[in-house]
């Protein structure tokens, strides 16, 4: 059975200063009760491939550029088109393929 690292993104709208909210969820079989930032980047990214038990990540991603997606890359220190860059660098040289890519935070 694939462990699940699924992103849910929350955004706080209404107020003049909104700024944007992210929720990590996870599998209830992850054998981790916290990630670090360093680690989800690891595993966006695709240098991280399984748990410490050597259970394959299964990572999710939104197909469509918004501001959600953008301030989740903008959480792990990247921009969207420098992960579209380091996925497809990683796909050129075969180590890999990026994550699902999902229509709505819904799907995800």
């Amino acid at each position: 059975m694939k462990r699940l690292l699924t992103v849910i993104f929350l955004v706080m709208i209404g107020t003049a200063d909104a700024r944007a909210q992210l929720a990590i969820i996870a599998h209830k079989t992850v054998p981790a009760d916290t990630l670090t930032r360093a680690q989800l980047l690891d595993f966006y990214t695709g240098d991280v491939k399984s748990w410490s038990d050597k259970t394959p990540v299964v990572v999710l991603d939104l197909k469509a550029q918004s501001e959600i997606k953008d301030a989740f890359y903008k959480l792990l220190g990247l921009t969207s088109s420098r992960m579209k860059s380091i996925r497809l660098k990683k796909l050129l040289l075969g180590e890999g393929e990026p994550p699902e890519a999902l229509k709505s935070e819904e799907e995800v």
